[in-house]
């Protein structure tokens, strides 16, 4: 990872897209190159205000609905990025 984005940045917190619009900006991210990962619904709904498809870590827990991508565990998020 290149930034991180925290608290200490001062944006407004997730899920508004503020945060994630400043790195896509910042780093010239194209949303068809792009991928918003989070174990949260408001992780997702972050990248999508920003205009970035997302995908959601379960962990085992049930899936939930309005994400691009769902995935149990790190070893599918690999699979599905490869």
């Amino acid at each position: 990872f290149t930034e991180s984005v925290t608290v200490d940045y001062g944006f407004a917190h997730k899920p508004d897209p503020e945060g994630v619009r400043d790195l896509r900006d910042k780093y010239g991210l194209l949303p068809e190159d792009t991928l918003m990962i989070g174990d949260r619904s408001l992780d997702v709904d972050s990248g999508k205000g920003a205009g970035i498809p997302g995908c959601l870590i379960t962990w085992g827990r049930p899936p939930q609905t309005g994400t691009d991508y769902t995935v149990k565990d790190l070893a599918e998020l690999r699979n599905l990025l490869l």
